[in-house]
């Protein structure tokens, strides 16, 4: 098994949809939250001070990397070069690394919680057996990138609680608290493109409270109005 994902499956329409990327404040907020990946942003971005420029050349390639055709043959060289040198002390004086298998696999685990909000928000709930055949496409997605998949939850529900609990364990970082204005009012890339009512509505519940965010009524009608308006294109 290759563990290319087939154009035709629904992995390959939602997440290589535009709305997915107009989503994307709710991934990073929470990857910021995590005290490994907030040393590493902080300490080794390429686009230091611009965390949406930084995600611009990082999450295409990343994705692109699902539907390329026999990606065995060069993605877990290409994650090794581009991430093994991210690596250092953090905040809390606690080394960290971006190849530790639980914090390469929370940053994927991000993108899929958003992936399955943007199907939901844009194009309606999902079935379970729809639930469940999207997340083992996003497991075939992840065992592309060569990462040990000891951390990886056999099933959508094991996700579910997995994901669960991991972002109970986030916390407010330095990377949270510096990019905080450029979260909620992004200035680069799609985000730049959502309204902040609605960004603010898209937000996880943990990264909400995290950044002071109390969703109200008239960011739900911008959200709503939003989200119609983008199904569309």
């Amino acid at each position: 098994m290759t563990g290319q994902i087939s154009t035709e499956s629904a992995l390959f329409e939602h997440l290589s949809s535009r709305q997915f990327l107009l989503m994307i404040p709710r991934a990073v907020s929470l990857q910021l939250m995590h005290p490994a990946i907030s040393a590493g942003i902080l300490e080794h971005s390429p686009s230091p001070g611009y965390i949406w420029l930084h995600k611009r050349d990082s999450v295409p390639a990343t994705v692109e990397m699902a539907f390329t055709p026999n990606p065995e043959q060069w993605v877990p060289d290409r994650i090794l070069l581009t991430h093994e040198k991210i690596k250092g002390t953090g905040a809390e004086g606690r080394r960290y690394h971006s190849l530790t298998p639980d914090v390469f696999h929370f940053q994927h685990a991000a993108y899929v919680d958003t992936l399955m909000e943007t199907v939901t928000r844009f194009r309606g709930p999902m079935s379970p057996d729809e639930r469940a055949e999207l997340y083992d496409r996003c497991r075939g997605w992840y065992r592309i990138y060569g990462i040990s998949e000891v951390p990886v939850p056999a099933t959508v529900g094991e996700f579910d609680t997995y994901f669960r609990e991991a972002t109970s364990e986030l916390t407010i970082t330095p990377a949270l608290t510096r990019y905080r204005n450029q979260l909620l009012r992004p200035r680069h890339w799609w985000p730049a493109t959502v309204p902040t009512g609605a960004i603010r509505t898209f937000l996880h519940p943990v990264a909400a409270r995290a950044l002071g965010v109390r969703v109200s009524a008239t960011d739900r009608m911008v959200a709503a109005a939003f989200t119609s308006m983008a199904a569309l294109r």
